[in-house]
């Protein structure tokens, strides 16, 4: 399903079923309006088994060599939903006042190595456009943070990620293992960083909270 010019899409990508090689043809139209209407329904798009088995086996794989390295290597810092610095001149219930304990472990872009297989489907330039034209801009960057552009999120029983805004414009996730329990990615659509109100609202779990949204990891998705 791949074209010789877009033979790196093929690298751990469904390619027959999600044609991102193919930017002019009938079907990569549909797929981009079709992410494009349930991005802005849900406030997410999930593409179910978008990342082939095979590719998913090699993905655990990496990971397992690494995890134990990184096995709560985020334990002792506090930090709000911005990442920023508290303000004293307001409220401790403000957002901005509320820190958040980080429960889990990370494994840095400087630790991937170059030709594992994420890497390949992060750096895929087929990849980056077909978000771009979900998104409707022009262009998508990759970052140049040596140890955040890229990231693997290591959970063991008990551990989670707080409530926090991401420091980009839209974030990407893939699952790389299912969990056995858990793993629901809860989040609020459209809330905005400056609708302090509704965030106070959320992260004290008030009873006139915004409503939520929440999705199962998946792998592959």
């Amino acid at each position: 399903a791949c074209g010789p010019s877009s033979a790196s899409a093929c690298r751990g990508i469904d390619t027959s079923r999600y044609p991102i090689h193919d930017a002019g043809s009938p079907g990569y139209r549909d797929l981009v309006l079709d992410a494009r209407e349930r991005l802005k329904r849900d406030g997410c798009c999930q593409l179910s088994d978008f990342v082939v088995p095979e590719a998913i086996a090699a993905l655990k794989a990496e990971c397992s060599a690494m995890e134990a390295t990184v096995a709560g290597n985020q334990a002792g810092r506090k930090v709000n939903c911005f990442y920023t610095l508290p303000a004293p001149d307001l409220s401790p219930r403000h957002p901005v006042n509320v820190e958040f304990a980080r429960r889990f472990g990370v494994i840095r872009d400087d630790m991937i190595p170059s030709d594992s297989v994420l890497r390949g489907i992060y750096e895929n330039d087929d990849l980056k456009s077909f978000i771009a034209d979900v998104l409707g801009v022009p262009a998508l960057y990759r970052s140049r943070d040596a140890y955040q552009a890229l990231t693997i999120n290591v959970m063991v029983e008990g551990e989670s990620l707080h409530w926090h805004f991401d420091c980009n414009s839209c974030a990407i996730t893939l699952g790389i293992q299912e969990p056995v329990l858990g793993g629901e990615l809860e989040f609020v659509p459209n809330i905005g960083r400056a609708n302090f109100k509704d965030i106070e609202a959320t992260i004290h779990g008030a009873e006139d909270r915004p409503a939520t949204r929440e999705y199962h990891t998946r792998e592959g998705q």
